[in-house]
């Protein structure tokens, strides 16, 4: 009974591996699998605890990829080593055949999970040359997708850096980019939206893919994703109170604020409504000659974004950025 009951615990640990791998690096579009959400929702909750330290904040998101990949080699080793616990004639030495105890079937199976053969050890039953190529298989299975799985979210993490910079090259504050795209007859913004709106699409999901994402957070503001999609949305919300008639086209300027909502809900319940929208200024605009929109209604559109705004400051607050 004994050895059925570690036979059994120890597939049911190599299968919770492979379900986990294959949910959340084959069918990355679901979300992650049950492990690695569980230390992702970990790392979420670890972050609020390091508010005040922005570079232990940027650690987070390295510390639980290595997690994950090491839980899933532990349990696998572990779960391989219960099944021939389970079975204690399955592995002996490979020159005088004695039997091995569980250390040394705990190396055997470290042995050929990393590919590496069988060492000084030997099946001796069928059951023990089953395991060995099911082990030998596992491993090749692991370490593939473990790139798979790594080198997308590393490099999804570089794209949104990269992002953050190129909306901090447009200018410094809502104002400065309106005012720099200004050419005395129209705001020449039309490109640079639209091209932004595409790459925050992208990046909301590889987000969607890969929630570990979320758990990547940079020390520095002026790449830092979340602050960059605020600094966005605080320029589009002041471009609905410039004239129509000198405002960016309206296509552009739609496409990313849906971008914008897109990306919010990847962050799920850590975005609310708690938090405090900026106030758009519009006297520089006034002081350069550029129409606007009348008073009232402007303050009704700005009353309609007021929900979407306070999220969208929350999400800056989540991401341990200060306000601008």
């Amino acid at each position: 009974m004994r050895d059925f009951l570690l036979v059994g615990l120890g597939c049911l640990m190599v299968a919770l591996v492979v379900a986990d791998v294959f949910r959340t690096v084959l069918w990355s579009g679901q979300g992650a699998g049950p492990l690695t959400g569980a230390i992702t929702a970990i790392g979420r909750r670890t972050l609020p605890l390091l508010s005040g330290d922005r570079r232990l904040r940027s650690g987070v998101g390295p510390v639980a990829l290595l997690v994950i990949v090491a839980t899933w080699t532990a349990l696998l080793l572990t779960g391989f080593t219960l099944m021939l616990e389970g079975q204690p004639d399955a592995i002996r030495t490979s020159g005088t055949k004695q039997p091995v105890d569980w250390f040394e079937r705990a190396y055997f199976v470290g042995y050929s999970l990393f590919t590496l053969g069988n060492g000084d050890l030997a099946p001796a039953t069928d059951f023990g040359r089953v395991l060995a190529v099911a082990v030998s298989a596992t491993g090749l299975f692991l370490l593939t997708l473990s790139v798979t799985y790594l080198l997308p979210v590393i490099s999804a993490s570089v794209a949104s850096r990269s992002f953050a910079s190129s909306v901090r090259a447009l200018g410094d504050s809502p104002e400065d980019v309106v005012l720099g795209a200004w050419d005395g007859a129209r705001i020449q913004l039309d490109h640079q939206l639209r091209d932004l709106a595409a790459a925050l699409g992208t990046l909301a999901e590889q987000h969607l893919a890969y929630p570990v994402l979320h758990l990547f957070q940079s020390s520095d503001t002026a790449t830092s994703a979340p602050l960059a999609v605020a600094d966005l949305d605080d320029l589009l919300t002041l471009l609905d109170g410039v004239d129509p008639h000198v405002a960016p086209l309206a296509t552009p300027r739609r496409q990313l604020r849906s971008a914008i909502a897109t990306y919010l809900e990847t962050y799920g319940s850590e975005v609310d409504e708690d938090g405090t929208p900026t106030v758009p200024r519009t006297d520089r605009l006034d002081e350069a000659g550029i129409a606007m929109v009348d008073r009232v209604t402007y303050e009704r559109t700005l009353a309609d974004l007021s929900t979407h705004r306070k999220r969208v400051r929350s999400l800056v607050g989540a991401a341990g950025m200060p306000s601008r």
